[in-house]
């Protein structure tokens, strides 16, 4: 079977928003209404038995993943966060199940309202989020930022000890959410 699961752990707690598969990895990553990131290690006869993950950074519920290269996974939530997190660190030797595992990146605040999806582009080196506050903002993943306590509008944008992305461009004029955001072209959004 190519995903066996035989741990007590039962899922997600609600609906399941997202799904994606990280060959790098090789599990498959689910998110949902319970404000979770799981991670289902894939079985095989290859592959050496490891215990599913649970991210838990996002305070509300998680509604996009999209994988940043390889093994790099991006999430968007409710909360008005973006984050990045190394999946193949939380599957490191001996991470039990119930693990803590942190995100490498915060954007807090990286939209007015609820995030509903996320793309990465690898050409350009961007990620593009969309929300219901009627935009697509487009972070750049070359370009780590430092903690800072506030951004220009006096709210805290990349919480302390952490790293976030430089936003490099604001596609407005939608007059409704924007529910999800894809690349298409190698170059166009």
């Amino acid at each position: 079977a190519l995903f066996d699961h035989t741990t007590s752990d039962a899922g997600h707690d609600g609906a399941v928003l997202c799904a994606l598969y990280c060959g790098a990895v090789e599990c498959f990553v689910t998110c949902g209404d319970d404000s979770t990131i799981r991670l289902w290690p894939e079985a095989g006869p290859t592959a050496a038995p490891r215990q599913p993950q649970v991210l838990t950074e996002h305070t509300d519920r998680v509604t996009g993943l999209a994988l940043v290269g390889a093994s790099t996974l991006a999430s968007v939530s409710w909360d008005l966060t973006l984050r990045l997190w190394q999946l193949d660190a939380a599957f490191d030797t001996g991470a039990a199940a119930g693990a803590t595992h942190a995100s490498t990146h915060v954007i807090q605040n990286a939209h007015d309202d609820y995030i509903l999806s996320v793309a990465f582009s690898p050409e350009l080196g961007q990620i593009a989020s969309s929300s219901a506050d009627q935009g697509v903002k487009l972070w750049d993943v070359r370009c780590d930022t430092d903690s800072s306590p506030v951004d220009a509008d006096g709210e805290m944008c990349v919480p302390e000890g952490k790293r976030g992305k430089r936003c490099c461009g604001v596609l407005l004029g939608h007059t409704s959410d924007v529910s999800c955001v894809k690349w298409s072209e190698p170059l166009a959004l």
